[in-house]
């Protein structure tokens, strides 16, 4: 009897205590795992400073964060104004992959675009409603936006080619922009001021025939730009167009002069799939190869040794045998389809025998050697390296992309999936991501093993879409022949050290007071404010710029300098008070002149004028042992002097500022970027080598090749 009341008493007793003291969850009783979104990019994104009127727009990975839950019925929750929408229009928009449904563990995108018609700071938030896969409970995930629009231009920019051919007449357009790049309109009539640096036999005039020479165009009142026009009749030179304009931060850009076309240039993938319609392209080029204008239309003739038939057009429906390249242009982009398997030689000659032919292998094959085939997507990259004699090994290259040489939607968000493979198809590269922006411009770093001399052949790929694939970065990797490298991108208002080294190194600089972080000329750069900002990158730069190195920066200042070496400003450097164990290194002068003084010794100057609010490239290296000095701009040489010998031991740790052991530092005031310092003399080959393989105007971007 006492075993039977025992056991109804027990029951009780565990039912009581489950129902009172054991908390089940939702998705117990409703059979369904909870999901779990989160929207990337910090508590509160800011969209920065932008023009009114200006698109802008921000890719935004949506992870759902649950092992087990999948989201369902994903929807989106008005915005708070006008100011901030999902491109295209309501959720999910265009430009991104997010749909109504995201399963465990997965991502995928949204794009929002930041756009006003009045100039003010503007704050909302994206807000996404979602439940689980039986909707049975709702759930949202936010993040907080802001943007500040204004109407007022703040910089010049200059929209003109990268290459301008000998005696040609070319426009280039002068644009009053803000501090993105985005074209604002001014006010008042601006009168721009036209300089030209470091291009010989070379001027700006008012009119397409290039008859009147002028020094100034002016922005007409309640527009954004104006047209100058440039000839240079010397060839195979590196020069700077500079803007200038009072309350603008003056404009430049880099050019390259080059010869007549000599010759015409196929460039073709070295395997083709059969049976796919695939481009090609004829250019006219000089003798470096550097793209060139023809003078007058040119007549193509096509021929191959095989079975591929040439197109005019992307479907490969109407068959050409020939081809034209118009007067001022030159560049035409063909189609070839090819039914058979093999090796042909594809041939373009000029019809009027006045330009080299050239001819390209291309090996057709039902399947394309691939390096990996979890990997769909592959771009060639193409390597001029035509006009020097010099192989480069272990040369790092900056890759550019854009909206117009890749579908950013084929890569991950985070860019991840980036792979770089040398030319034999095997072997991977190191790659290190100094910006990426899925709308815009990206900039990685790409260590290629080998570049060889006096050639245009070299190449190696890019491969990306792959959803699975993780981030393996290597920036090491990619600077191993460098002492240290600030590619100064990081944002200063950032945890410290602010300022990363690249290298092996690890010296890693702190910002000293309060540096703007700039757009510059790779990414972003450090505004210094020739006072108080410095970066202190906290290891003896003595050690090798006191001693025989190369020093390299993109550097943009207005400032007046000083004849006196240690009342200058400069780049680094320190005075001994009372002694003469000190290196005055990217001083200043009176003239605006850069230079070099090593001890009590003679100063070592230029010959080029820095302080004219143009963004160009300096390198200066220092031998101990003779007390010789070299200057190079935009990577050309410019000039030799000589300082004093020996090696400079004092310490000094910063960037922006010349210490004063007994005194009052002198600091650098303006825009700096991309800094190197090598611990040995670079050559001249070198030093070029390094300039225009980050100009991007020696790499060719060739159609996306797809797997299988």
């Amino acid at each position: 009897m006492l075993n039977k009341l025992f056991v109804p008493f027990i029951l009780i007793l565990v039912s009581q205590i489950t129902l009172s003291q054991i908390f089940i969850p939702f998705s117990f009783w409703s059979g369904t795992p909870a999901p779990t979104l989160s929207i990337s990019d910090g508590s509160t994104y800011d969209y920065g400073t932008i023009a009114i009127n200006i698109d802008t727009d921000k890719t935004f990975v949506v992870t759902n964060t649950s092992s087990s839950g999948a989201a369902a019925t994903i929807s989106a929750a008005a915005f708070g104004g006008t100011r901030f929408n999902f491109k295209g229009g309501t959720y999910p928009g265009t430009g991104g992959s997010c749909s109504t449904a995201l399963a465990a563990s997965a991502f995928c995108t949204i794009v929002v675009t930041a756009r006003s018609a009045t100039g003010a700071a503007f704050n909302d938030t994206i807000t996404l409603n979602y439940k689980n896969t039986k909707n049975t409970a709702a759930f949202v995930a936010t993040r907080a936006l802001t943007a500040i629009f204004t109407s007022t231009p703040t910089n010049i920019g200059i929209i003109a080619a990268d290459f301008m051919k000998v005696n040609d007449c070319v426009a280039v357009t002068f644009q009053s922009q803000d501090n993105l790049g985005n074209p604002l309109n001014v006010l008042t009539n601006t009168t721009i001021t036209l300089i030209i640096n470091n291009a010989t036999a070379s001027n700006f005039y008012t009119t397409s025939a290039c008859g009147t020479i002028t020094t100034t165009r002016v922005i007409t009142a309640g527009t954004n730009s104006v047209v100058a026009y440039f000839r240079s009749t010397t060839a195979n030179q590196s020069g700077i167009l500079v803007g200038t304009a009072a309350g603008l931060v003056s404009g430049s850009k880099n050019i390259i002069v080059t010869a007549a076309p000599t010759k015409l240039r196929i460039v073709a993938a070295p395997q083709m799939k059969t049976v796919t319609c695939t481009s090609l392209t004829v250019n006219t080029v000089d003798t470096n190869n550097y793209f060139s204008n023809a003078g007058s239309l040119i007549t193509v003739n096509l021929a191959t040794t095989g079975a591929n038939i040439y197109y005019s057009d992307v479907a490969c429906g109407s068959i050409i045998t020939s081809t034209s390249i118009a007067s001022g242009t030159y560049e035409k982009i063909i189609y070839t389809q090819n039914s058979t398997i093999q090796t042909n030689t594809i041939t373009a000659s000029d019809n009027a025998a006045v330009l080299g032919s050239d001819t390209a292998s291309v090996n057709f094959l039902t399947t394309l050697t691939w390096w990996n085939t979890t990997w769909t997507k592959r771009i060639r990259i193409d390597i001029n390296n035509s006009d020097q004699a010099t192989t480069f090994t272990n040369q790092p290259v900056l890759v550019k992309l854009t909206p117009t040489n890749v579908n950013y939607s084929l890569i991950n968000a985070n860019a991840s999936d980036l792979r770089f493979v040398a030319s034999d198809d095997l072997t991977l590269v190191d790659h290190e991501i100094e910006s990426w922006n899925s709308g815009g411009t990206s900039e990685i770093w790409v260590r290629v093993p080998s570049i060889a001399a006096s050639t245009d052949a070299g190449y190696f790929f890019m491969y990306f879409n792959n959803s699975t694939a993780s981030d393996v970065q290597n920036k090491t990797g990619v600077w191993i022949n460098y002492w240290s490298v600030w590619h100064l991108d990081n944002d200063p208002a950032g945890t410290a050290p602010q300022y990363l080294d690249s290298t092996s190194g690890a010296r890693n600089g702190t910002k000293v007071s309060t540096p703007t972080r700039i757009l510059g000329v790779i990414g972003y750069g450090a505004g210094l404010n020739g006072a108080t900002d410095a970066v202190d990158i906290n290891s003896n730069l003595a050690t090798v710029l006191g001693v025989t190195s190369t020093f390299s920066a993109w550097i943009r200042t207005t400032q007046t300098g000083n004849n006196t070496s240690y009342l200058a400003p400069g780049i680094t450097g320190i005075e001994e008070a009372g002694g003469a164990n000190d290196i005055f290194f990217g001083w200043i002068d009176g003239a605006g002149l850069i230079g070099i003084t090593a001890g009590n010794g003679a100063n070592a100057k230029s010959g080029f004028v820095v302080n004219n609010g143009a963004w160009r490239h300096v390198t200066i290296n220092r031998s101990s042992a003779t007390g010789a000095v070299r200057f190079f701009i935009n990577g050309v040489f410019q000039n030799t002097a000589t300082s004093e010998t020996g090696n400079k031991t004092t310490y000094f740790d910063l960037l922006g500022e010349i210490g004063d052991t007994g005194g009052t530092p002198m600091n650098y005031n303006g825009d700096i970027d991309e800094v190197r310092i090598y611990d040995t003399v670079r050559t001249d080959a070198q030093i070029q080598g390094d300039y225009k393989f980050m100009m991007n105007t020696n790499l060719l971007y060739n159609s996306t090749e797809v797997y299988p």
